[in-house]
């Protein structure tokens, strides 16, 4: 498989802060979604002996959420190896911008379906149990960190953005 990288050359600067931007923000992404998981688990233990069916499937759905959120945070951390010494390799970074987009997009839908439910339960039973907000909050992290995550890879690996290094085109 032959691929046609483009380099650009870019400042130490701007390497670093790719390099440590993305990977600080990917950590944290993946240990905040972590976190998340559980959090949608417990609060759907908790809803279990109210409404089992919507429980179950409103935890399945965070996770599946949780899982796009996750993909997110590690494609956002493999975003530092657009940057090497003195260059940044734009197929890369074009490849990354849209496997952020892609995922952010994609979980929407889990995220989505969840609430809705959440919501019909809530409404069938006469109110939401304080699992149930929990829950309800819980099942839009996965999104909001999709989201963050999409916004910073876009910034930061954005092409027309790259500030030139002092040394010109580099040798490949």
């Amino acid at each position: 498989m032959s691929t046609n990288h483009e380099f650009v050359p870019a400042s130490p600067a701007f390497v670093g802060r790719v390099r440590n931007t993305t990977r600080l923000v990917g950590a944290l992404s993946v240990l905040a979604v972590g976190i998340v998981m559980i959090g949608i688990a417990v609060s759907g233990f908790m809803l279990l002996p109210v409404a089992p069916a919507s429980a179950i499937f409103t935890v399945f759905m965070g996770w599946l959420a949780g899982a796009f959120a996750i993909c997110s945070a590690l494609s956002l951390a493999s975003g530092s190896s657009c940057v090497n010494t003195g260059a940044f390799n734009l197929t890369f970074a074009r490849r990354t911008r849209s496997t952020l987009l892609f995922l952010a997009v994609a979980s929407i839908l889990p995220s989505g379906i969840a609430l809705l439910i959440l919501v019909a339960t809530g409404i069938s039973s006469g109110g939401l149990s304080p699992a149930a907000a929990v829950c309800l909050v819980l099942v839009l992290c996965p999104f909001v960190v999709s989201m963050i995550d999409m916004m910073v890879g876009r910034r930061l690996l954005d092409p027309n953005k790259v500030v030139v290094g002092p040394y010109g085109t580099p040798q490949r």
